[in-house]
């Protein structure tokens, strides 16, 4: 296992956000189906630099910081407004993997949508949920939201408990949940912050997330 992390693409998967990580292990040499739920800020084609073989298909009820070559990373792309809780497009156990990142604070009927995804698994299918923690709260505000109530797009703050209950109910195993603080992550974004703030330019909320446990979530795997 060490051995694929020193290599490129792991190098490259290790200073990223960790629900790459969560694809690592499993999927770094293999082709494999992604649901990625909230699919704006070129994710698409982020993830297939990182992961050549995956088959991505994207959710989203706008085209949020996407490109036409994202697009053409996309298996599929579903335009689907959450709020209808209507998922029925989305095919029934046709993904390895699904993403749901900071989706749900967005939405009231998050605990709702979390289920629904689990139909969407194959059987040892891995979900990955990460949202904004209830400490996010009491966070300084931060331009780019380090504070809960930054964005004014959040509409309900969710805990690891029940979003780990809504799993179980649905026939998951929880694999490992809790506060988000990646330690490569926080050295490297302390490197980053410090050029940042010789060039003089701003530093993102996003910079600041794992030091301060902004984030928590919870990665499942369907039995």
């Amino acid at each position: 296992m060490w051995r694929d992390w020193l290599s490129l693409q792991g190098l490259r998967v290790a200073i990223k956000d960790p629900k790459y990580k969560v694809l690592h292990g499993r999927f770094a040499k293999s082709g494999f189906d992604l649901l990625d739920v909230g699919c704006g800020n070129h994710s698409a084609g982020l993830t297939k630099r990182l992961f050549p073989k995956v088959r991505y298909s994207g959710v989203d009820r706008d085209v949020y910081n996407n490109s036409d070559e994202d697009f053409k990373s996309m298996e599929r792309y579903y335009r689907i407004d959450l709020m209808d809780g209507d998922l029925r497009e989305i095919p029934d156990r046709g993904f390895d993997a699904v993403w749901v990142n900071h989706v749900i604070e967005h939405i009231p009927n998050g605990i709702e949508i979390v289920v629904a995804l689990t139909g969407k698994l194959r059987e040892k299918g891995l979900i990955y949920i990460e949202f904004p923690s209830v400490r996010s709260l009491s966070l300084p505000s931060w331009e780019g939201t380090l504070n809960f109530c930054d964005d004014e797009s959040h509409v309900r703050v969710y805990d690891v408990k029940e979003i780990s209950n809504a799993l179980l109910m649905s026939g998951c195993r929880i694999v490992r949940a809790g506060q988000r603080q990646d330690k490569i992550l926080i050295v490297c974004n302390f490197v980053r912050w410090i050029f940042l703030k010789i060039a003089g330019r701003k530093v993102p909320a996003s910079m600041l997330w794992d030091f301060f446990g902004f984030a928590d979530y919870v990665l499942a795997v369907k039995n």
